[in-house]
């Protein structure tokens, strides 16, 4: 690998990317023409030197429209606010030898949790994510990195690295070229690294190129930075391959690729037809939108004087020899409207937009509206398996070693795993509650409400849709059955009290009374 700065060039870094971007190519491509077609900029162009350089817009804001809603409904379904995503479990042996104590080694696990939703929440994590998702959506690669000083995590395009990755499709190689200020580094980087900068001239603080390199070494995750062909000093580093923190990130793993593809370009031919679509309607809107009037010449009337004329002026003429040119296209007009109409029905099912999904039709019932809304997320179940793969589980070991180094918690055994439990996770629970709610509107339909509350455990059924709905600690909402039998003797005895009541008074005010009398 590079030597360290010492005054020798290596370059090794820079030389790596040359080599590796060719096979970039042609997904640099597809992601550039998906970025045109949706959200031009996403991807820059290339040669563009601002990110914000944008030559051609799309003719519709419906792709925009689709990958952001996509986007955040798997930032909602992946990273779901104020509850973790992940879980710790012990193994069912390890739980056996701890016996009573399983228990509040689970309250400890679960705090520890908590700590590392509030290290994401710090870092500003869910910003980030959701641009990650985005640039997956569509460019189907991204490269996040989650630094373990628990500083803001950073994202990389896909144009700004290039990766290698193993038979099992894991990370082995990927090399980042950044951008960065010379202001922004210290004395010491700009003397090693032969940096010129000089505070008094403010216009000479161009970006210099940054290339960081990172590899797999043994089981070990490596990696170091270098600019002008020479390592930076202290920036070499390594840790365990699962908790690196560097995550290559595919939309969907192609088989023998080192990158993904992406959603956008599975519905590539829907998005240029919808894109040819809306520039014909377009068009035709502007061609319609043109008045042109036609006089018979032999009319003997003047243009120029119905031109000059104002509101409620009196002329000369027969009205008849006067006409307005009308396109009779009204029918394909009316084709293409109906074509695009279709494309973006199926382009919202795609990108689980259900308010377009829903035909068209006076009467829709709301059975059908839960069921299209349900088919739209069973769409999305492989992908969900794919992103809990390559982006919770290796997110979560990470967060998991950056609180073991800032002590905040301890280093936890191999017993202790990793459960992700929400998006494919969530999904099946949603599933499973959607089936427990159909089976009790059948049986109190059947058999009434009266059988129900006899003969069903209500506190396991509450129990079960709370779990389905992701309810944190809903077994601590419920009553005890004691509590419950305790508070239902209490009440009897306070009804049997207020009904005695009466009675009770009525015998005072007789002894009461008979007492005057005697005293009389």
């Amino acid at each position: 690998m590079a030597q360290k700065a010492d005054g020798l060039r290596s370059g090794e870094a820079k030389t790596r990317y040359e080599q590796l971007k060719r096979a970039r190519e042609n997904v640099l491509t597809q992601a550039r023409e998906a970025a045109r077609l949706t959200i031009p900029g996403l991807v820059p162009a290339e040669g563009a030197t601002d990110p914000h350089q944008v030559s051609e817009q799309p003719y519709t804001a419906n792709g925009a429209r689709f990958v952001n809603n996509l986007s955040a409904k798997l930032l909602l379904a992946l990273f779901p606010p104020e509850r973790p995503f992940f879980r710790l479990d012990i193994g069912p042996d390890v739980a056996e030898e701890m016996g009573a104590a399983y228990g509040e080694a689970q309250e400890k696990l679960a705090d520890i949790s908590r700590r590392a939703m509030v290290l994401a929440e710090d870092s500003a994590s869910r910003t980030i994510w959701m641009e990650t998702l985005r640039h997956l959506v569509v460019a189907g690669n991204a490269l996040v990195y989650q630094p373990d000083d628990g500083t803001q995590m950073r994202m990389w395009r896909i144009d700004q690295f290039v990766v290698v990755r193993g038979r099992d499709g894991l990370l082995q190689e990927a090399v980042i070229n950044d951008k960065i200020y010379p202001s922004e580094l210290s004395e010491e980087v700009r003397a090693a690294c032969n940096v010129k900068y000089d505070p008094s001239k403010p216009d000479q603080n161009d970006p210099v190129d940054l290339y960081t390199h990172i590899y797999l070494n043994g089981d070990r995750m490596e990696h170091y930075e270098e600019i002008n062909g020479i390592e930076v000093p202290e920036s070499r580093g390594s840790v365990e391959r699962k908790s690196g923190g560097w995550q290559a990130l595919r939309w969907q793993a192609v088989p023998g690729s080192d990158y993904g593809r992406a959603y956008v370009t599975e519905y590539a031919g829907d998005f240029l037809s919808l894109e040819d679509a809306h520039s014909s309607i377009l068009k035709f809107a502007i061609e319609a939108a043109r008045i042109l009037r036609f006089v018979d010449p032999n009319a003997g009337i003047d243009v120029e004087e119905v031109t000059r004329a104002e509101s409620g002026d009196f002329l000369t003429g027969m009205i008849d020899r006067v006409q307005t040119l009308q396109l009779d296209k009204n029918q394909d007009f009316q084709i293409v409207w109906n074509q695009a109409q279709s494309i973006e029905r199926r382009l919202s099912q795609a990108f689980l937009i259900a308010s377009n999904a829903i035909r068209d039709a006076e009467r829709v019932t709301a059975e059908e509206i839960r069921a299209i809304a349900q088919e739209l997320e069973d769409s999305l179940g492989g992908t969900y398996t794919v992103l809990s793969a390559e982006v919770q589980r290796p997110y979560a070991s990470r967060l998991l070693y950056i609180l073991s180094k800032q002590k905040k918690a301890p280093k936890l055994p191999e017993s202790v795993s990793v459960v992700i439990v929400t998006g494919f996770n969530a999904l099946g629970q949603n599933h499973e509650s959607a089936a427990l709610k159909g089976w009790l509107m059948d049986v109190r339909d059947a058999l009434g409400e009266a059988w129900i509350s006899q003969n069903l455990d209500g506190q396991a059924v509450a129990l079960r849709l709370g779990v389905g709905r992701g309810v944190v600690d809903v077994s601590k909402l419920i009553k005890a059955a004691e509590d419950v039998a305790e508070d239902a003797q209490a009440g009897a005895l306070t009804q049997a009290g207020i009904s005695a009541a009466p009675q009770i008074a009525k015998g005072v005010i007789d002894a009461a009374s008979a007492a005057n009398q005697e005293g009389t």
